[in-house]
């Protein structure tokens, strides 16, 4: 190479043995005072390989500046003169990097240099979107949240230490949280690795951890894993080291029979309703009366009623009641709008604690990951790959609940029609009113015990509107 790597200039060059690159004595970091005797390898080929492949840059900052070269002492400088000053270093680039298949707890420094010979590419773009010259400032968001998180650090030294290590470069607090543990697996030294779903990420994000990572109320989420094993499997040997004893809530087998008349009425909220800290409204309990009437005399229902007076909560209820009172284990379909997922998701875990609730949304890599997971402890009860297929009729189901959009109703109609679903749950019904569309056909041919349609919309006097939701419930008697 006739220029200099570094400042692309010619001149005087030290070319390196290993490979094509030349560099100024000057260029060099820290620059070196003569031309060194023997063989000489450029930093280029020095750099140390990356532990593994790069997902994407978080943050840069200024690192130390290498340390100084001292310069030999010339043979006719004076005896009482002092030595020459050492070559000092410049300060270089380190990057904040996220790998791939490893999660944020695993992010990592690397040097510039690093970065540039292997992920070219990423690199480039990096350069190109960020100022170079001045660090980004991630430590953003409003004054209350600044404030919140100062109290807390000053409380938690394990978050003070979290937030020093990773929030202040870009991670946020959620993804070094654990949401869930979806698996567990045993390598040949009988260690165990779960795989876990992160807080506020995906699940196509979820990664495998050994089992002595260093992780908040890791305890206690692998006691619910195994709590919930054991429940639905009957299971009680766990691998592994020992869990430490926390306390955790236990959830409670259902009846193998049912231990209250659904026809009976109900003058005030059962027992476990109070055990969740919430208080039905009278309308509300009225509503829970008459949808587990309907549920006992076979009926299926519509739930119509003004937006905002709380048909979740009493879809919830209803759900819930029958799987503690030993009338139906699952498993449940609650079909919809992506929107309103997320408060969905909300009141099931305030009004249903001891039900496993899966969200079944995201991107094909997402359900994925859920439909190998989620739907069943066992192995290869569904087969494997982004195309969803059916699932094994043996193999048992792994939740209670399984919330899911209008949209993968029809998208993944392989696996959810090949599940026999105790209750069908629609929201916002109305999206059922032209029997013509591609949603009620597909919904026509699962297989279903029982249907409830929830819908807050009027109907505006439109017969006809109506009559396509009847149609749907009942189709032999309104055809």
């Amino acid at each position: 190479m006739e220029f200099c790597r570094v400042c692309k200039d010619g001149g005087e060059l030290l070319c390196c043995d290993t490979c094509p690159s030349s560099h100024h004595l000057h260029c060099l970091n820290p620059p070196l005072p003569d031309i060194p005797n023997g063989e000489w390898i450029c930093p280029r080929c020095l750099s140390a390989p990356l532990k593994g492949k790069v997902q994407k840059v978080l943050t840069w900052r200024w690192g130390e500046a290498p340390p100084p070269m001292p310069v030999p002492r010339p043979a006719d400088l004076p005896a009482d003169a002092p030595d020459p000053p050492p070559m000092i270093g410049r300060k270089e680039r380190e990057f904040f990097v996220k790998w791939c298949n490893m999660s944020y707890w695993h992010c990592s420094w690397v040097q510039e240099l690093q970065l540039e010979l292997n992920c070219q590419v990423m690199f480039r773009n990096y350069q190109r979107k960020t100022d170079m010259e001045e660090p980004p400032n991630l430590e953003m968001g409003a004054e209350g949240d600044e404030d919140k998180s100062c109290k807390r650090k000053n409380k938690d030294p394990f978050y003070a230490r979290m937030e020093d290590q990773y929030g202040r470069f870009g991670v946020k607090m959620e993804w070094l949280l654990i949401h869930r543990i979806l698996n567990h697996s045993v390598d040949k030294k009988n260690n165990v690795h779960y795989l876990i779903k992160w807080r506020d990420l995906l699940y196509d994000q979820s990664t495998w951890e050994c089992e002595d990572m260093d992780i908040p109320d890791f305890e206690t989420f692998k006691l619910h894993y195994w709590n919930h094993r054991e429940l639905m499997l009957g299971e009680e040997g766990r691998p592994g080291k020992k869990i430490k004893k926390v306390k955790v809530r236990k959830t409670e087998r259902p009846p193998a029979n049912p231990v209250v008349d659904p026809i009976i009425k109900f003058d005030r909220q059962p027992d476990y309703l109070d055990s969740t800290g919430g208080t039905l409204h009278p309308y509300q309990l009225e509503g829970l009366n008459w949808l587990r009437f309907s549920w006992a005399q076979g009926t299926d229902t519509i739930l119509a009623d003004e937006m905002g007076l709380g048909k979740t909560v009493q879809t919830a209820v209803f759900l819930y009641s029958l799987y503690k009172e030993g009338h139906s284990k699952g498993p449940f379909l609650v079909s919809a709008p992506l929107s309103t997922i997320i408060n969905w998701e909300r009141e099931f875990e305030m009004w249903a604690p001891d039900m496993y609730v899966v969200t079944y949304v995201g991107d094909k890599d997402s359900r994925a990951v859920i439909r190998e997971n989620e739907f069943s402890f066992e192995d290869n009860a569904i087969r494997g790959g982004k195309k969803a297929s059916k699932m094994k009729k043996e193999a048992a189901v792994k939740f209670h609940v399984l919330l899911t959009s209008y949209e993968l109703i029809t998208i993944d109609q392989a696996i959810l029609g090949s599940i026999d679903w105790a209750c069908l749950v629609v929201d916002e019904a109305h999206r059922l009113k032209n029997n013509q569309s591609k949603f009620f056909c597909v919904l026509n041919n699962y297989p279903l015990q029982h249907k409830l349609l929830l819908t807050g919309t009027p109907l505006q006097n439109n017969l006809e509107e109506l009559f396509h939701l009847l149609n749907f419930l009942t189709p032999e008697r309104f055809n």
